[in-house]
């Protein structure tokens, strides 16, 4: 059922309809969080976020664009953890694409290599590491993420891009590991 017609219904009262929604970005306002507050925070993060989702739904303007609306509010929800002293985890990157074949011996070496890159993406200031996340951990196009972020597309692409720099900076090369 698309996007609007559940906001409809949970507009009419249909708790399950918003239960859908719910469960239909979960897991992409965890990645967001997770990439602001790290993985101890974020579940609370997107729990608080939907409470409110649900009680603002009629604020929402354009109701096909619930998604873009509840990553959005999950960021911001997440940022103001973070300015209240909150810590987190690590960014957490695939190791593997499902599916992927991969040896033994070079099992050790791509998890090497993402560690470092999980380092040097969780050493960028914010607003990179946010734009990173959403690029390669949510597998956003940068036209979404201006969207979530509420940022024109030329200034997430140019954050995209200085952040690139920071990481090669930090001898992480976008040729160097499958995930940048």
């Amino acid at each position: 059922m698309p996007d609007a017609a559940l906001v409809a219904d949970a507009l009419r009262g249909d708790r399950t309809a918003y239960g859908a929604l719910a469960m239909r970005y979960r897991s992409a306002m965890i990645r967001t969080a997770t990439a602001v507050v790290g993985v101890t925070e974020a579940e609370d993060v997107v729990q608080e976020t939907l409470l409110r989702g649900y009680v603002k739904l009629r604020d929402l303007r354009d109701p096909s664009a619930v998604g873009a609306w509840l990553l959005s509010a999950v960021r911001n929800a997440a940022v103001e953890v973070r300015r209240r002293g909150a810590r987190g985890g690590a960014l957490r990157l695939p190791l593997a694409a499902e599916g992927e074949g991969v040896e033994e011996g070079d099992v050790l070496e791509r998890e090497r290599r993402l560690a470092r890159l999980r380092e040097c993406v969780e050493r960028l200031p914010e607003a990179y590491r946010a734009v990173v996340s959403l690029r390669h951990t949510d597998g956003m196009t940068c036209a979404q993420i201006a969207r979530v972020l509420r940022k024109p597309l030329g200034t997430v692409t140019s954050t995209l891009s200085r952040a690139y720099g920071m990481l090669r900076e930090g001898g992480i090369h976008e040729g160097g590991t499958d995930a940048v």
